[in-house]
């Protein structure tokens, strides 16, 4: 095993270990909080713990050198991780903007979209050589939804925790779009391409996020 040699690869293992330092934080500051509402908050354990692994995961993946058929079978694991993560997502959105019942009889379904996601990945990678472009789209219509709930959510309650999620969701589009677009290269002392920009952009997602079920905690609905 060697160190990857294609330079922008390495920076994009570096930021990786960096958001996955700072989602392993953000993980551990929910745990302290989990029993204000044990069932949301197991699943925001469950998001930001596959957030921590994928991160390591990722920097393992982008730093080390692989021929490129062990690649594609490296990023299979994380690719049915990543799909798992969004529809755990989009069962804490149920549960905020629907209930805890609606949310338990969700989940199933969301974790079986998963496995759909993941067989539509192996598909399309065989066809134009990779899958990645069916998270874009399965992340991009989880994170739509969850936008358009949690700003509805606010119109009715004006919980100011709903709006720190709201902007965390929006960030988080946004640092998938530029990461979609691969065309971001430059040099701050280092050089960063999309990959790492992404990383960068979701940590502050990450923190609103934290930031707003943190709030949460403390706030009162009728």
């Amino acid at each position: 095993m060697s160190i990857n040699p294609i330079i922008y690869e390495q920076t994009t293992a570096v930021t990786d270990l960096i958001l996955g330092i700072s989602s392993f934080c953000c993980f551990i500051i929910l745990y302290r909080i989990r029993k204000t509402d044990l069932y949301k908050m197991k699943i925001w354990l469950w998001i930001f713990g596959l957030l921590v692994f994928n991160s390591l995961y990722g920097t393992a993946a982008h730093g080390i050198y692989f021929t490129e058929t062990a690649l594609y079978y490296i990023w299979l694991p994380l690719t049915f991780l990543l799909g798992i993560m969004i529809s755990l997502f989009v069962t804490v959105v149920v549960y905020d903007y629907y209930g805890k019942e609606k949310s338990k009889k969700i989940m199933p379904y969301m974790i079986a979209s998963a496995f759909l996601f993941f067989i539509a990945s192996l598909f399309i990678s065989k066809i134009i050589s990779t899958g990645f472009i069916v998270f874009i789209i399965f992340e991009g219509c989880a994170m739509l939804y969850a936008l358009v709930a949690y700003i509805r959510h606010y119109k009715k309650c004006k919980l100011p925790s709903t709006l720190y999620l709201s902007a965390g969701i929006l960030v988080t589009i946004i640092a998938a779009l530029l990461q979609a677009s691969r065309a971001i290269y430059f040099t701050i002392i280092w050089p960063f391409d999309y990959n790492s920009v992404y990383h960068f952009v979701q940590m502050i997602g990450m923190f609103l996020f934290t930031r707003g079920l943190y709030l949460s905690s403390f706030e009162k609905t009728d």
